[in-house]
């Protein structure tokens, strides 16, 4: 039996969640899953970085974004990002 246990409340407007770990063949174990893979992915930022990097190449190459060697800081053609480039700022959160 284990030792350390926790008891969970589920309010009304989350009755479905309640279903679905109800509705496991072990909700301790499922919950317990959940709770590491959050804890992994707030360790692995490898992915994000990877976007980030991904988005700014692909600005580079477009010629939408330039990069000079002097100041070391990128810099916009313009001041306004286009709503391209909003959009995959934003895709990637």
């Amino acid at each position: 039996m284990a030792k350390n246990k926790i008891s969970i409340s589920f309010s009304k407007n989350n009755s479905d969640f309640y279903a679905l770990v109800k509705s496991q063949e072990n909700g301790s174990s499922y919950i317990c899953n959940l709770i590491r893979k959050d804890m992994e992915s707030y360790n692995d930022n490898s992915e994000f970085e990877s976007k980030i990097e991904q988005t700014l190449e692909k600005l580079l190459k477009s010629k939408k974004l330039i990069y000079s060697n002097s100041d070391k800081v990128p810099k916009s053609n313009d001041n306004k990002p286009t709503d391209d480039e909003v959009d995959m700022i934003l895709n990637l959160f």
